[in-house]
């Protein structure tokens, strides 16, 4: 499969996230998204590929590993917090299984945690040092682009920025600190599009290995 060169050229950005935004967009309900997802590694694009994992295990034949691919999956906390905020009792453990499916098969996995005013500091604490039994090769923190429905409610406004600073601060890794402060930004300027977001300014070569 070949990225028409028209729709390449509508950025020149090196790093692109793909799927789920603030429209809760599955990437792993399109048909061919492992197609895809190698396309845009062959045109020399680093693809975030943004998912809630819930069929990771399932499709994970569907790509295969490339060290600009990163399996990106999202999570809202440790299990029962997860469970609760998805709606989907047991979804935790079917992230978990896809995410030792996709190391297993020797895919970079990215963590995206995200987080609101009631997140707890030491619970987002145990769930990266349960994930680093995974081998989770990176973690970001974001507000999952919903950082704009708090804006009616001012001082829930101005404390989110301080809890997502202090759960990335958890991270111990300045390139991936850096990548979720990116990602904020642009949740925040492309709140309205439902394709790929490039994160301009992102170095590369940067993701490639957590510290």
């Amino acid at each position: 499969m070949e990225i028409p060169a028209s729709v390449l050229s509508q950025t020149t950005a090196p790093v692109l996230w793909v799927g789920r935004g603030a429209e809760d967009d599955e990437p792993l309900q399109h048909p061919v998204i492992g197609r895809i997802a190698a396309a845009l590694n062959k045109a020399g694009r680093n693809v975030f590929l943004h998912t809630n994992g819930a069929r990771l295990r399932q499709r994970i034949h569907e790509f295969r590993p490339d060290p600009r691919l990163f399996l990106t999956i999202e999570l809202a906390g440790r299990e029962a917090a997860h469970d609760r905020a998805v709606a989907q009792p047991g979804a935790f453990r079917r992230v978990i299984e896809g995410i030792r499916a996709a190391k297993l098969s020797g895919f970079h996995v990215c963590a995206h945690v995200t987080a609101n005013c009631d997140t707890d500091l030491c619970e987002t604490g145990e769930l990266f040092e349960y994930l680093d039994n995974y081998d989770v090769d990176g973690y970001i923190v974001s507000s999952g682009g919903r950082a704009g429905e708090y804006a009616v409610d001012s001082a829930a406004h101005g404390k989110l920025p301080e809890q997502l600073e202090e759960i990335r601060s958890l991270v111990r890794c300045s390139r991936w600190e850096y990548f979720s402060l990116l990602l904020e930004s642009s949740y925040v300027a492309a709140a309205d599009r439902k394709t790929a977001v490039p994160l301009a300014g992102a170095e590369p070569a940067a993701f490639e290995e957590r510290a």
